[in-house]
């Protein structure tokens, strides 16, 4: 009988421990709970020319580089990361990197030197030629606070700067350096308000304004590659001790600490993957994680193929490789960080020493085809502008309209919320064949500052909407039209749709309200703000950034967000916050729904809903032996 008894009790304490194992889980839902590793699986590629240079994603499409022989290679491009297309005209150009932004792909070359533009996802391109004053090598591109930077190789000293991707000016970046000759930048990055360069020999490279920059001599050891995320620029390399580096600025580096294998792999290539919040690095046979920068994981690559460029877009990742029998490109849904850490951080950091160079004063004009001419005034220097256009055979392929992923950032900054605003709910049943449309893709989404401030933004519940503007509630109209949210006042108009994980456009619930799940996108489009002006999107209640788009030069601006993880089920608001065109703060705001049920019970609320009902169960369970156990001692 005792046995019996102390059967009950273990009984009763396993139920606790399951109840507490239930609370727990409660607690994670809506959490991702996926292992690193996902599984990463090759695409045929037999018939296609291969030999990975650079991969960028933006509206819709996957773009590759090909640095290869033969005429017709140069590109390659996808709108699912499987079936994919090659394009180009000319011959042995050896093409290096490509990069999105303002609605175009923008790629460089090594061997005709020049910049390729494409404004139709990839299928046909236009070159432009820097002169043969600025003649160089150019491996690295990258898009950021409205303008595009390249770097060169050879003469490691060139930069080319543009804003529209057509008029370029050439920077002379060493003039004040005795080595001249020897930086070789490999790559740039732009983050927290600057951009960064790093190179073959050990430098890095900054500025806040693509303009002036200053070189140091800080990294660890040689870099190879660099991506920034998270609030830090991550760069990695092929050969050293320490093949990962981080830094906040561009100027200090800490050198990281890798496990075998990890330490001895040859890393050509770094992205931030702001749909799983973390960096992926892929190189020889292989492929790794990290949320910070600091802390690798080791993940498996679909071949033992030397993996050479890795991008993130659609709620996926994608490699591409310079080896391989017809697999050189592996992609991965969404490849999830565990938080197992195979990787100790290092503590070593390396103080920089720098020189601050000013562009040369020297200005050349090169006569084009084109009259397009620089938006801005800058400090004196070479101005280039593009003479040749050349387009690639057309092809029956349409490319998915899907706009580009944007950073997810987050604040704890405490909203003002106005209480005087109108709102306007219109029932499900209407719909309108004359909504506002938007032309997209028009913008790319930018990286928004870790110090912005949170926006005083309108109530509205699910099925509402409304407009702000200079902190003052003007009359708004909302409709519905192929399950999209389209709210108007005035000139200003933005359009809100949920989008599935692999891109589709999400059907509005029962009673017409954007409904959200793990996993899910958000989609905005706006007109009306200020051109080249940035747009904040925000979801509430509690703030969080999803990012900045840029508006473009007719006032119009889209892009996709992934859902935060994690985020809580019920009722929330998608925020747009910018300028109009008379320079007035201007905000949108739309009721959505996020899970099942509207109002859900936060995950807090859950935790304290399971601790009673678990407390109850064992308090059912316990008191009952100890009566038995007392009646059969008595």
């Amino acid at each position: 009988m005792h046995r019996l008894q102390i059967k009950s009790v273990s009984a009763a304490t396993s139920l606790v421990v399951a109840m507490v194992s239930f609370v727990m889980a409660v607690a994670l839902v809506g959490r991702d709970v996926l292992a690193a590793g996902e599984t990463w699986t090759t695409t045929d590629t037999t018939g296609l020319v291969v030999d990975g240079s650079g991969i960028a994603y933006g509206n819709g499409s996957f773009v590759g580089t090909n640095c290869t022989t033969g005429t017709g290679n140069e590109f390659i491009r996808s709108a699912n990361g499987t079936t994919w297309i090659g394009s180009g005209t000319a011959t042995d150009i050896c093409m290096t990197s490509v990069a999105f932004g303002n609605g175009k792909f923008v790629a460089t070359s090594r061997y005709d030197r020049k910049i390729h533009v494409s404004s139709d996802g990839g299928a046909t391109w236009t070159v432009i030629d820097p002169g043969a004053a600025n003649s160089a090598e150019w491996t690295g591109i990258t898009y950021g606070a409205g303008q595009f930077i390249a770097v060169s190789y050879f003469p490691g000293r060139k930069i080319l700067r543009s804003t529209d991707a057509v008029t370029w000016t050439a920077i002379d970046a060493d003039a004040a350096s005795s080595m001249t000759n020897d930086t070789q930048w490999r790559d740039v990055a732009y983050g927290n308000g600057r951009f960064v360069g790093i190179s073959h020999f050990a430098r890095s490279l900054t500025s806040t304004d693509g303009v002036n920059w200053t070189l140091t001599s800080s990294l660890p050891v040689s870099a190879y590659d660099i991506a920034f995320g998270n609030g830090v620029f991550v760069a990695v390399s092929t050969v050293g001790t320490n093949r990962v580096m981080t830094s906040t600025d561009g100027v200090t580096w800490v050198a990281r600490t890798l496990a075998s294998p990890l330490s001895t792999t040859a890393w050509n290539d770094v992205t931030w993957d702001a749909f799983g919040d973390q960096f992926v690095a892929v190189g020889n046979s292989s492929v790794m994680t990290s949320p910070d920068g600091v802390t690798w994981t080791a993940g498996t690559a679909a071949a033992s193929n030397n993996w050479t460029a890795v991008i993130a877009g659609a709620s996926m990742l994608v490699a591409y490789s310079s080896n391989g029998t017809n697999n050189r490109i592996m992609k991965a849904g969404t490849y999830t960080y565990s938080g197992s850490s195979t990787t100790t951080p290092s503590s070593t950091t390396t103080t920089p020493s720098s020189t601050t160079t000013t562009p040369s004063s020297t200005t050349t004009t090169v006569s084009p085809a084109t009259t397009s001419t620089l938006s801005t005034s800058i400090a004196p220097v070479t101005t280039v502008v593009g003479v040749t256009s050349t387009s690639a055979a057309v092809t029956t392929t349409t490319l998915l309209s899907q706009t580009q992923i944007a950073r997810v950032g987050t604040t704890t900054t405490v909203p003002r919320l106005s209480t005087s605003a109108t709102t306007t709910s219109i029932s499900p049943a209407t719909t309108t064949s004359t909504s506002t449309t938007i032309a997209r893709p028009v913008a790319t989404a930018a990286t928004p500052s870790t110090t912005t401030t949170v926006p005083e933004i309108a109530e509205a519940a699910p099925g509402e909407a409304a407009i702000l503007v200079g902190g003052e509630s003007v009359k708004s109209t909302l409709s519905r039209s192929n399950d999209q949210l389209v709210i108007s006042a005035g000139d200003m108009a933005a359009t809100i749709s949920g989008l599935t994980s692999d891109g589709a456009v999400a059907p509005l619930d029962s009673e017409g309200n954007i409904r959200l799940s793990e996993g899910d996108q958000i989609q905005v489009e706006a007109s009306g703000f200020a051109p080249n002006s940035d747009v904040e999107v925000w979801l509430f209640s509690t703030p969080t950034l999803l990012g900045a788009v840029t508006v473009n030069a007719e006032g119009t601006a889209s892009a996709v967000f992934p859902l935060p993880r994690g985020a809580e089920s019920g009722n929330h608001r998608v925020a747009l916050n910018g300028k109009n065109v008379a320079g007035d703060d201007a905000s949108f705001a739309v009721g959505i729904v996020i899970g099942s049920n509207s109002g859900g019970v936060s995950t807090a609320g859950k935790v304290l809903i399971a601790i009673p009902i678990a407390l109850a169960v064992l308090v059912a369970l316990v008191i009952p032996a100890r009566r038995r156990r007392k009646v059969q001692l008595a």
